[in-house]
């Protein structure tokens, strides 16, 4: 067996393709968060769906633009949080602006009647300055922070839970992070599959050949490496069907098909909720005649 060297491809026309679809994606996620943020907002898991979503955008983004570069999902797992995050932000500081002016309309403050020919966003801006030293976005993130969040439960009823400026900004900066992981994740997890950098296509799913025992790893990793598939044959045990095992696939380059087989070694257990998990321990590259080889030898 050969080592799989992981692509680690890069083009210009590629990673254009792939800010732009970022910057876009980002823009509509980070208004989506913010218009439904208006009626009710799950701390914590509403920035965990949104930063999901803009990972599962980011997979498909890399994997239609062929792009398995581990930086460039770094970076753009980034940007896509600084998007998002900029949009809610923004969406969320032009409903301060018309809420400070409705209230100011409400309550007949004097102030508009002194500054009667600025618009919303000049006078909230003025109101920012002398209030933080900023404007803007930075003003009003300030303004935020200053006056404290409070975390309210579901429809209003239940505690309150108040952060003084210090918890307040912690608390913007983890939802940050918690979008930015997300979408990092996503992008990570794409550029981290099997990639033929022969004709710059990725692998198929797989095709599961065997299963064996946990215990048995090391002989498994041993009779692959050493291509020693009478051994494999003795190590399958054909009677598993649940996890936790070891599990065989061979891929194949959607591109190339049978030229460059990968075989690929997984310990399989169940995460959280009975969800399969997959972690791969060995992954390398064999010819198309030791695959027949190998398909007849576990078959026999």
């Amino acid at each position: 067996m050969r080592n799989y060297i992981s692509a680690n491809e890069f083009s210009f026309n590629g990673i254009v393709m792939l800010v732009l679809a970022t910057i876009f994606a980002g823009i509509v996620l980070g208004l989506l968060l913010g218009f439904v943020g208006q009626f009710f907002f799950l701390v914590g898991i509403f920035p965990a769906l949104v930063g999901i979503a803009g990972g599962y955008v980011l997979a498909q983004a890399i994997k239609k633009f062929k792009m398995p570069n581990k930086a460039v999902a770094i970076l753009i797992g980034t940007l896509m949080a600084v998007m998002i995050y900029g949009s809610y932000t923004y969406f969320d500081y032009l409903q301060f602006q018309n809420q400070l002016y409705d209230a100011m309309v409400t309550f007949g403050d004097p102030t508009l009647y002194i500054f009667k020919d600025m618009d919303k966003a000049t006078l909230t801006n003025f109101l920012l300055q002398e209030t933080t030293g900023s404007t803007g976005l930075i003003g009003y993130w300030k303004s935020t922070v200053n006056a404290g969040i409070s975390i309210i439960s579901m429809g209003g009823m239940g505690s309150n839970f108040p952060f003084n400026p210090l918890w307040s900004t912690l608390y913007l900066i983890s939802e940050f992070l918690l979008i930015a992981g997300f979408a990092i994740q996503g992008a990570w997890e794409q550029v981290n599959r099997s990639f033929c950098s022969r004709c710059r296509e990725w692998y198929d799913k797989g095709k599961e050949l065997a299963l064996f025992e946990m215990q048995d790893e090391d002989k498994v990793i041993n009779a692959i490496e050493r291509d020693r598939f009478d051994d494999l044959k003795n190590l399958m045990r054909a009677e598993l069907s649940k996890p936790p095992c070891l599990v065989l696939k061979v891929h194949l380059c959607l591109n190339c098909h049978n030229e460059n087989p990968l075989l690929e070694l997984s310990r399989l257990t169940v995460g959280d909720k009975g969800i399969p998990k997959y972690k791969r321990c060995l992954r390398g590259l064999i010819t198309s005649s030791q695959l027949s080889e190998l398909e007849d030898k576990l078959r026999s």
